[in-house]
């Protein structure tokens, strides 16, 4: 959310709970790197989660083949 946003949200209701310094406009750099180290997380999870759900309880794996 900007602050333009934030200040059209919130003219008609402030309250001490809203503050204008919790907003943040996140960078280009920012988003790029978030989304790299979220999907680095996600491979680290495939390979257990493989080993815990095709491999051990040998649930099948969906292929593109249409039956």
């Amino acid at each position: 959310m900007d602050r333009t946003c934030y200040d059209n949200i919130n003219r008609s209701k402030a309250s001490l709970a809203d503050n204008p310094a919790d907003v943040k406009n996140p960078s280009l750099g920012w988003i790029i790197g978030y989304m790299f180290a979220v999907g680095f997380l996600g491979l680290l999870a495939i390979v257990p989660l493989r080993k815990i759900m095709i491999i051990k309880l040998k649930l099948t794996y969906p292929n593109g083949t249409a039956t």
